[in-house]
């Protein structure tokens, strides 16, 4: 499933896959549709903590 978001993305929308906006938005649509798989809360929790060490 997640690979089939990034290609959709990338391929049909012509989105960048560089960008770390991207990810996130597949990311969330990936937790919505499976939050078995990832909760967003927790991956915004990771994101937040890798943004202050930078």
């Amino acid at each position: 499933m997640p690979q089939e978001c990034i290609r959709e993305a990338v391929m049909v929308e012509g989105r960048n896959s560089a960008k770390e906006e991207l990810l996130v938005d597949i990311a969330h649509e990936l937790a919505k549709a499976r939050p078995d798989l990832l909760d967003p809360k927790r991956l915004e929790v990771h994101r937040s903590r890798g943004a202050n060490r930078a």
